[in-house]
């Protein structure tokens, strides 16, 4: 006998109503479990499935062509529905699913022991026979928790039967024959909705510990100012071993123990070069977006900023580094980088030396490829010893420093950088400072901190203004790369560059000149209360490029002007703007 047109059309009718068909005898509105339409990608299921899964083997894991881990071959556990009247029966996991399962997500809702597909609310889905005829679930009567155990029930038996992918309900028109009690097929273990999107994506983690060398032990821990709890997932980037993984943890309140996840592509515990990680809570790393380069995970390292007119040209602002200057040392390396051939840098800076002797400078450098010059600005407490200078050595850039016998002197810095040729520097710079970099601390857009304790800590008070296309640091704002300006030649009556806001109290132009193979890099301070306006303009040059600079009040504005002397070439002018009121 088959289904009578009656079931059919309760399936069907009460699918759409978002209802379950247990029983013909309910209308839909008396069904109270719900149903719904199993569809694919964008809408539930967010990745991609195999026509054919090849691994049918009970708690095999299948991959699809990305290398994403999707459906899991599973023995589901069939339990009555008591309201049914012996017509539906609930689809469940096993009792021992979690310890027997090597599902990354295994032991997180709804891969939990005993989870039932129905109360899932969707997200505990059985992948149906649309996706390809290997997901045919089979039900079974009798037998055990073994795979083809008891007696398959084939789909023309009496019975006249129905399963439901979506939700897991085993329906049965007829009562006839042993009661179902299990049914294989895969189930959906990848990622639900748009978020799985088509490539790899990000790992999420509750917290990331930059500071610990052996897994905290205990009955409790605090990671990045959070307390932790069961299940936790952690990534750990400063193990002496076992490092860079992301460990789940449990026993909390009793005696803390970590579990290292397979959670990274192809179903490993280590990470491979370009695997991400999201961190979605802590006072330093919430919301850090986490990028594993093949031996670190580094957060915010380099930052590039495009001017707002072309989208090409960039200027990039490094995280803050510290070294070590050794005592007696001439011409020690500070950084060793490729340059582009034309580039400019500004270098921010401290030293401290012994007891009492500490430097805040500022280092401007320009070359053009062939010679390099190097200007140094500071305030200092005491006498340090220590000297800069700078050189090129093959294809690269160098910052060396020279200190006199004594004491080492630890230095930290961050630098930013651009160049005169088209778009920005050829390539991320790769800084190979003495001491190694500190690594990078805070959420997504934080300024890096290393704190005199040694701890890592981030400030959150780092925005970004889209109007002006600048970095807003506490008031402070910094401007993208402006640029390139063209300065006419032979022009002795000053001519405007640009105009900024006098309500602008102070700002700080860097900027760049490149007139005739010459370049010039310079520092052009400008203040204002608004009925007056002073300047002095700081600058080294490979050689004159005759061109000065003023500042004057116009109206609601100040105009930024050039004068140029007469050598029958145009200039180039690049800038960015610092300002506060």
């Amino acid at each position: 006998m088959a289904l009578t047109d009656l079931s059919k059309l309760n399936i069907s009718f009460k699918k759409l109503a978002g209802k379950a068909q247990t029983d013909n005898a309910k209308e839909a509105s008396n069904e109270a479990k719900p149903s719904g339409v199993t569809t694919s990608s964008s809408t539930i299921m967010g990745q991609d499935l195999p026509g054919s899964p090849s691994n049918t083997t009970l708690y095999d894991l299948t991959q699809n062509s990305l290398g994403q881990t999707v459906v899991e071959f599973v023995r589901l556990e069939l339990v009555a529905d008591p309201s049914s009247n012996g017509h539906a029966f609930f689809a469940r996991l096993p009792s021992n699913y979690e310890s027997s399962s090597s599902n990354p997500k295994s032991g997180s809702t709804p891969f939990t022991d005993g989870s039932v597909a129905v109360d899932s609310t969707g997200q505990l889905q059985i992948v149906p026979p649309l996706f390809g005829l290997t997901y045919e679930a089979k039900p079974y009567t009798g037998g055990t928790s073994a795979q083809g155990s008891g007696s398959l029930v084939p789909p023309g038996d009496p019975r006249d039967w129905n399963f439901d992918y979506f939700n897991g309900v085993f329906f049965q028109q007829d009562n006839v024959g042993a009661v179902p009690t299990h049914i294989e097929c895969f189930i959906y273990v990848g990622e639900m909705g748009a978020s799985g999107g088509s490539g790899s994506g990000s790992i999420k983690v509750r917290l990331n510990d930059a500071v610990v060398t052996t897994l905290p032990s205990g009955s409790s821990a605090t990671i990045d100012g959070v307390s932790l709890v069961n299940d936790d997932l952690v990534l750990f980037t400063n193990l002496s071993s076992g490092n860079n993984k992301i460990y789940k943890a449990a026993g909390v309140g009793v005696g803390i123990t970590w579990t290292a996840q397979n959670l990274y592509e192809g179903l490993s515990d280590a990470p491979s070069d370009g695997d991400a990680v999201r961190v979605t809570e802590g006072e330093s790393f919430n919301e850090a977006l986490m990028l594993f380069d093949g031996t670190d995970f580094i957060s915010n390292d380099i930052i590039r900023f495009f001017d707002k007119e072309t989208r090409v040209n960039f200027w990039e602002l490094s995280s803050l580094k510290t070294l070590t200057l050794t005592q007696g040392t001439t011409d020690g390396e500070v950084f060793s980088v490729a340059f582009a051939g034309s580039e400019n840098w500004i270098i921010n800076y401290s030293l401290v030396r012994g007891s009492g002797k500490k430097r805040t400078g500022q280092l401007l450098l320009t070359t053009d490829g062939v010679d390099v010059s190097l200007t140094d600005t500071n305030v200092n407490i005491g006498t340090l010893g220590v000297s800069f200078s700078s050189d090129i050595s093959g294809s690269n850039i160098r910052l060396l420093y020279t200190t006199d016998a004594g004491i080492d002197a630890e230095m930290k810095f961050f630098a930013h950088r651009w160049s005169n040729s088209g778009g920005g520097p050829s390539s991320l710079p790769s800084y190979t400072p003495t001491g190694g970099g500190v690594p990078a601390a805070g959420p997504v857009g934080s300024i890096q901190i290393h704190d005199s304790g040694g701890d890592l800590t981030g400030d959150a008070n780092f925005k970004w203004d889209a109007t002006e296309n600048a970095i807003n640091l506490g008031g402070l704002f910094i401007g993208g790369l402006e640029g390139p300006e063209t300065l006419l030649d032979n022009q002795s009556t000053p001519q405007v560059i640009f105009s900024y806001p006098a309500t602008d109290k102070i700002s700080i132009i860097e900027y760049t000149i490149e007139r005739g193979g010459e370049a010039r890099a310079g520092k052009f301070t400008i203040v204002t209360n608004g009925s007056d306006v002073d300047e002095i303009d700081e600058s080294v040059n490979t050689s004159p490029v005759g061109i000065t600079l003023d500042a004057v009040l116009n109206g609601v504005n100040i105009d930024v002007r050039y004068a140029s002397t007469s050598t029958g070439d145009t200039s180039s002018f690049k800038y960015y703007r610092k300002r506060w009121a």
